[in-house]
């Protein structure tokens, strides 16, 4: 079977996430990205008119998959599944930790921040809970993150077991039935 190759657009936003390692996303310039991305200028401007752009369709791919994955979580507290979702991100955090720089820290904040924009523009009904457990929700989502980069910042001395619990018992507050 055929690998199917990854399109102009998703090959755009995966350079950018690698060049946000580097530098400053202010930084970044069109012509780079599109040189590193292996794609032409005018492949660039028929999906995205900025890097700003770029960095939107990153947060609305993160925001697609918080709908799809984290609400149904947050709806429950099936430890079980709190537990692999938890320390699937967790692995993939630490595997690409040598890439976690304070520059990344800082660009990974502008996508979270456009991420909880994109997902104050949700329709309530999507969280299905009163205001004030949204707010418990958005409050847990935060510290997650911002643990997570404490965690690769502290460099990473915990276990992703001991992290995976860490974030479930003291975080996330989800009680093993």
């Amino acid at each position: 079977m055929a690998r199917k190759t990854k399109s102009a657009k998703d090959r755009i936003s995966d350079t950018l996430l690698d060049l946000l390692g580097k530098k400053n996303y202010a930084e970044i310039k069109i012509l780079e990205l599109t040189d590193k991305a292996n794609v032409a200028r005018a492949s660039f401007y028929r999906h995205f008119n900025s890097i700003e752009d770029v960095l939107d369709y990153i947060a609305e791919q993160y925001t697609i998959n918080f709908n799809e994955q984290i609400i149904p979580l947050l709806a429950n507290n099936d430890y079980n599944a709190w537990y692999k979702e938890v320390h699937s991100v967790l692995t993939k955090i630490y595997e690409k930790k040598e890439n976690f720089t304070d520059i990344l820290s800082s660009n990974l904040r502008v996508i979270f921040f456009k991420v909880a924009e994109k997902n104050k523009l949700i329709p309530s009904h999507t969280w299905k809970v009163s205001s004030l457990t949204m707010y418990e929700h958005v409050a847990k989502i935060t510290a997650f993150y911002n643990v997570c980069i404490a965690w690769i910042q502290n460099g990473s001395v915990e276990s992703i077991d001991e992290m995976t619990n860490f974030m479930l018992e003291k975080v996330l507050q989800v009680k093993m039935a």
